[in-house]
């Protein structure tokens, strides 16, 4: 009988796609990261070590869940911050054309005592 090469292991192991899961959400967590620190706001640390008493740990769904919530919360303060930059910014414009026709007025004025 001939020796048997060993089987190369299949992708589709439990062990191959728990390691590929917890590659995704370690990516998944750097990208909120990186939104985090745009927005001058600290990195989140992800925990390589077994020492767990200082530790709290979240479920997969709970883990997904934060990470969905955060991303939201960055992009919806960024357009809330868009907003009120807009709105400073109109309301500067409106400024300028009340103090342009406030300037106007008092010109008709002055030209209308003037021809009285």
């Amino acid at each position: 009988m001939f020796p048997v090469a060993p089987k190369p292991q299949d992708s589709n192991q439990p062990s191959d796609r728990l390691m590929t899961e917890k590659q995704q959400e370690e990516a998944e967590w750097e990208s909120i990261n990186v939104l985090l620190m745009m927005h001058g706001l600290k990195p989140l640390s992800l925990v390589k070590r077994t020492d767990l008493k200082d530790l709290i740990i979240f479920d997969k769904q709970s883990s997904q869940r934060m990470r969905q919530n955060l991303k939201l919360l960055v992009e919806e303060t960024s357009r809330q911050q868009n907003m009120i930059q807009e709105l400073i910014e109109t309301n500067q414009q409106l400024r300028n054309e009340l103090q342009l026709e406030q300037s106007r007025a008092a010109n008709q004025e002055q030209r209308a005592n003037d021809l009285e």
